[in-house]
């Protein structure tokens, strides 16, 4: 068997009714978003909402289901880290959101100072798979 038959690229496209956001945002003082710092084209905002709790709205909605999501953060030598919460999928011109958590080496919800929040959030199209 030919090596090319044995490593088959399965992944989807939005025409094979898949569709992946990625981006991130820069905090700052008091866990603000850093005006200016919200990165990913089909990212529409990205907000703190309460302590350690950040909401990102995408430019789309109308999902019928989530596929995956995943968050990280980068923060120098804090042992803090970042997690995934709650998706609503959006409706009509609504965009989707997706919850982020951040938390203090101890597992504390807590605003960070500094840091990037990278995340990805992967959405069906159709619930035809």
């Amino acid at each position: 068997m030919a090596v090319a038959a044995l490593f088959k690229n399965d992944s989807k496209n939005a025409t094979q009714g898949l569709v992946y956001y990625d981006g991130s945002f820069q905090i700052g003082a008091a866990g603000a978003v850093v005006a200016g710092s919200i990165k990913g084209g089909r990212i529409a905002s990205a907000a703190r909402t309460g302590t350690g709790t950040y909401l990102v709205t995408l430019r789309d909605g109308g999902f019928p289901e989530c596929i995956n999501k995943f968050a990280s953060i980068e923060t120098a030598g804090t042992g803090a880290w970042a997690g995934e919460g709650a998706v609503t999928l959006g409706s009509g011109t609504a965009g989707a959101t997706f919850t982020i958590y951040t938390y203090n080496a101890a597992g504390t919800a807590t605003d960070l100072t500094t840091g990037i929040v990278s995340f990805e959030i992967g959405m069906h199209l159709s619930l035809v798979k």
